[in-house]
């Protein structure tokens, strides 16, 4: 199926971070949802340079949604990027390479860690913090509402949700009613149907809920890969949705999410599940009454966008069982 693809840019900027692409097939079916989807990234966004050599990968997901009959909105916000070293520590690594400027042996490796470092400060100038990435996914929600009569009818259904690190921006906005009203955007049950979440980084940190890890090494993982994203305050006090559950609106959850997300290596998948917990996620929202479509796939957590898999997934969630259901329907148990 033909899919057709526009550019957007949803916050008045030139900004490619703050853009979105409309994925619009050939046949688009009305009977399917209006999927809106934020991209995965790492945190780390979407500045071109970035994006470019990878924009392949982050096109097959929702491509296979469009090629499913749906009309896809992909959403990308601003990144984090690598938290630099401290300044401090690079005037130390400077004041090194002067005392041993004579001695080549110490001075060379010496002046490739400062190069380095100066060169991650400048490409971390302006990285964007969590909350700025809830108002970029924000302000593009607010843009699809005000566009939503050329993307779909006024009955059609509207899907929101993410992938990886994308999901978990998408959930944790959902928690933040305040934050979308602050954009013009009402509370999440007024305007969306129901929530996609694939392949996503549904928790940063371990604790209860979540079974206790196996090894004292996964309680470091997790925390290293988010302070390196948003440095050790911010990851402190980054949201987990997991242990947020409560917070999340009563609105059909689909998951949909892979059976070796780390290629089955173990104990590594094992232990990353504080990260991938989808299968905790959708126990979690079945036991609050949510009504929770968990659909597994054979595939790893990078290939997952554009695997036979994944389509069939779609298949068998928009076009089989008509999801999502009416807001009324009785929860729906795990598949």
């Amino acid at each position: 199926m033909a899919v057709k693809v526009v550019t957007h840019n949803y916050a008045g900027t030139r900004n490619f971070e703050q853009s979105l692409d409309i994925y619009t097939p050939e046949n688009a079916s009305r009977d399917l949802p209006l999927v809106v989807i934020v991209v995965g990234s790492a945190w780390m966004g979407h500045r071109w340079n970035i994006y470019a050599p990878c924009a392949w990968w982050n096109a097959s997901g929702p491509a296979s949604i469009a090629k499913c009959g749906c009309v896809c909105v992909c959403v990308r916000h601003r990144g984090a990027f690598v938290q630099p070293p401290p300044i401090e520590l690079l005037i130390m690594v400077l004041a090194m390479y002067v005392i041993w400027a004579a001695f080549p042996l110490v001075a060379k490796p010496l002046l490739m860690i400062l190069v380095l470092g100066v060169a991650l400060h400048a490409l971390a100038y302006g990285a964007a913090s969590h909350e700025d990435m809830l108002d970029d996914v924000s302000r593009a929600i607010a843009w699809v509402r005000t566009h939503r009569s050329t993307l779909a009818t006024p009955d059609q259904r509207l899907v929101f949700g993410g992938y990886s690190s994308g999901a978990h921006v998408a959930a944790t906005l959902l928690t933040r009613p305040g934050l979308l009203s602050a954009r013009g955007v009402p509370a999440p049950t007024e305007w969306c149907d129901g929530v996609l979440l694939l392949s996503g980084v549904l928790g940063v940190r371990p604790g209860p809920p979540l079974p206790p890890p196996g090894a004292s090494w996964a309680r470091v993982a997790p925390n290293l890969i988010v302070r390196l994203a948003f440095g050790s305050a911010a990851a402190s006090a980054l949201p987990s949705p997991v242990h947020i559950i409560d917070k999340q609106p009563h609105l059909p959850h689909l998951l949909i999410y892979c059976k070796h997300e780390l290629f089955n290596l173990q104990p590594l998948e094992r232990e990353m599940g504080t990260m991938f917990c989808s299968e905790a996620y959708g126990e979690l929202l079945a036991a609050r009454n949510v009504s929770a479509m968990l659909l597994p796939v054979e595939s790893d957590h990078w290939s997952v966008l554009s695997s036979k898999g994944f389509a069939q997934a779609l298949q068998t969630a928009f076009v089989e069982r008509k999801w999502p259901p009416g807001k009324s329907a009785t929860p729906q148990s795990k598949s």
